[in-house]
This record gives C-alpha cells, structure tokens and sequence, in this order.
C-alpha cells in the first residue's frame, strides 16, 4: 500500500510552518496519482519528449528521477548553445538580416561573460542572477532583458535536445522602470526644425521623416529611380539597414505595410528639384540598377549616424527644447501625432505609416495632458450634489 501523500505545508508548536514534498528546481515533477494509487515522476528525455516512471513510494520515484538526471550529457557551453539556437530560430521565424545581427550582438556580449564559458547543463539560477547583477552595473534593463532572452532560447534548445530539465531564466525578473514619454515635437517646433535644414543637400531626408512618416531605413533606401516629381510622387520599395558586423546594405523594408506609392509632399519636392544628383554610379539591386537619393562624399548611401547627429544640431540651431532627444524616429512619432491631434483615425494613420497592428500605432500617440473641460463639466453635473 503506498504511503498516502502528505500535505505541502506544517505547523508546529513553536509557530513555525515547513513545506514538505516540495522539489528544487531541475529535480522533475513527482505527485500521487489516485487513481492508479501510485507515485509518479516526469522528466524530459534525450530526445526532449516527456517521460514518466512510477512507484510505490515518493522516494522510490525520486531516486529514479535522480539517475534519469544524471544520465543527461552536460551539453555545450551557453557560449555554443545560444547560436545552435539563432540558427534554428533563425530559419523558423524567418528573421531580417538587422535582427539576426542584433541577436548575434548579444550572443557576443553574453559570450564575453563568465556566464557564456558554463556548460548548459550546468547553469544554474543563482548563476543568472550573479550574471544579471553584473550585466546591470553595465547596461540598461532595456539591455539585460534582451540578453536574457537569448539565454533563455539557448536553456529551451538545451532542454529540447536532453542536456538539462528546466529553464531557470523563466525564474529571472527586473525592477519595474519608469515609461519615459517618446518625444514628438509640436508642429511650430517641426516647421522650425524644416527650415533650418532646407537647403542642406540631407534636408529632404527630414522632410521624408515628419511630413511623411517613413523610417529611417526606409529614406535612405529611396532612389532617384522612385521619385516622380512631376506626378509629386515615391514609391518605397527597399530599406537600407544595418547588420552587426557587417556593412549595411539594401533590403526589404521591416514591414510589408511600407512598402507602394506614397505622396510627395510640395516641400520635399521643391528640395529634391534643386538637389544635386552628382556623378555616381548605378547599384545594383534583385536585378535593379539603382542611384541613391542620398549619397555621402565617397558615393556610398549615407548611414544613420550621420543623420542622427545632424537632426541634433539642426534641432538645437532651430531653438527647440531639449535637441539631444530628437531622433530619426522622433519624426514618425510627430506624424503620426500631428494627424491624431487633427482627428484623423488611427486606423487611417496606421494604413499612412504601414502599421498592421492599429495598437502599435497608438504606441505612438503624444497624447497631451490636458483634460476636456466639457468632459468635467458634465462628470460634475450628473455626479455631484446639488448646490
């Protein structure tokens, strides 16, 4: 007959309560089934499927567990691990080129740490927390959260393939931080910023930013081969982005959404008219021959650094408050503002920017502060007391 299972929690004379029958991580799940009036014990094998095995007796089942644990190779390091994972999440997910270069950034800084040299099977959660503690001396939250998403793929691949039990990066958490405000500027500050950057042979690329909405990677993708000037229209068709450890290049824009004809607006082709198209040769794209709107002075396209560094200036030239925060994004995020604040659905300004989540876009939204006054007013006449 079984011993019958004991209750989880004790309490004892002196005041104190005990928890029996609890198992540590790793150690595999053990619970008494009653109707086959036995213990049962699960693990996941070599092959990552789930396993039971059954006895009379909680111990006989945890012991059995144990060899089963023991038997486990110990695996790769995380080091090795994490990029047999980019690889397969890599084809499954169907990752741009940019996102693959941002997962193998942090595979390289994660790598760099003593947490990147320990066997899969051997890490452990105070090793992730000691891991975390340091990486947060260094980095932001926005940063170590990341990180750890890429250790806790490689502690999934490893569980899958039998080199250990459990995943203790499920277990990791993070101070709760504070949402700062994305920035948007005011349309007086926009028009400010516009004309102090319009006859500088980059100041379309501000104009395609705040009055069309586009990103950045998207801009410097346009070719002269995409503008019709006459009909006072573009049409986006690449993006020119940025992969770690390699130079950037053309290729498709982040979302599909993006891509197709857009208008023209009078300013930027006023700009674009006296823009000096210059002596550069053609590049060559899925069978294109194409000439970059915005070329630096050696003929390549102009990266996103430079860009970003001028919108500063220009921003601080331009007398707007607080320049350092104004970004190549923060030119979308007051399109997309400008046109809430005029009335325009989310759903058509989503349509305009090439959201395919109406959310993302609201995401977006510089929402004053202010309250309704009207809205007050009649909260108060049907709530409060007369008189």
């Amino acid at each position: 007959m079984p011993r019958a299972p004991r209750g989880k929690r004790t309490s004892h004379a002196d005041g104190t309560t005990t928890v029996s029958g609890k198992r540590g991580n790793g150690q595999g799940s053990v619970f008494f089934e009653k109707s086959r009036n036995r213990w049962v014990g699960s693990w996941v094998d070599g092959d990552g499927k789930r396993r039971k095995t059954t006895g009379k007796t909680r111990e006989q089942v945890e012991a059995k567990l144990a060899e089963k644990a023991a038997a486990l190779p110990e695996g790769p390091e995380l080091a090795e691990a994490m990029e047999r994972w980019l690889d397969r999440h890599a084809r499954t997910a169907g990752l741009r080129p940019s996102s693959i270069g941002d997962y193998r950034t942090r595979i390289k800084r994660v790598a760099a740490t003593k947490l990147g040299s320990k066997k899969v099977s051997a890490i452990e959660l105070k090793d992730l927390k000691a891991w975390q503690a340091d990486s947060l001396d260094q980095y932001s939250v926005k940063t170590v959260r990341g990180d750890l998403s890429v250790i806790k793929g490689a502690l999934s691949w490893a569980i899958e393939h039998g080199h250990r039990e459990h995943n203790p990066a499920r277990e990791i958490t993070f101070p709760r931080q504070p949402k700062k405000d994305k920035r948007a500027l005011t349309p007086e500050e926009t028009q400010a910023l516009l004309a102090e950057c319009a006859d500088h042979p980059l100041g379309p690329v501000v104009s395609f930013l705040f009055l069309n909405g586009l990103r950045i990677s998207e801009v410097l993708g346009l070719a002269w081969e995409d503008i019709d000037l006459d009909g006072r229209t573009f049409t986006v068709a690449r993006a020119y982005v940025g992969v770690a450890g390699e130079k950037p290049r053309l290729a498709q824009p982040k979302t599909d959404g993006a891509k197709g004809v857009h208008r023209l607006p009078e300013f930027t082709a006023v700009q674009l008219q006296g823009l000096d198209r210059g002596d550069w040769s053609a590049i060559d794209y899925e069978g294109e021959s194409l000439h970059p709107l915005f070329r630096n002075s050696v003929g390549a396209i102009v990266n996103r650094q430079r860009i970003s560094k001028l919108l500063k200036a220009w921003a601080k030239s331009a007398g707007i408050r607080d320049p350092e925060e104004v970004a190549t994004h923060t030119g979308r995020r007051t399109f997309v503002t400008a046109l809430d604040r005029s009335g325009v659905s989310v759903a058509t300004i989503a349509d305009q920017v090439g959201h395919s989540d109406r959310a993302t876009t609201e995401g977006y939204v510089h929402r004053r502060k202010e309250r309704d006054d009207e809205i007050a007013d009649l909260a108060a006449l049907l709530l409060a007391p007369d008189g």
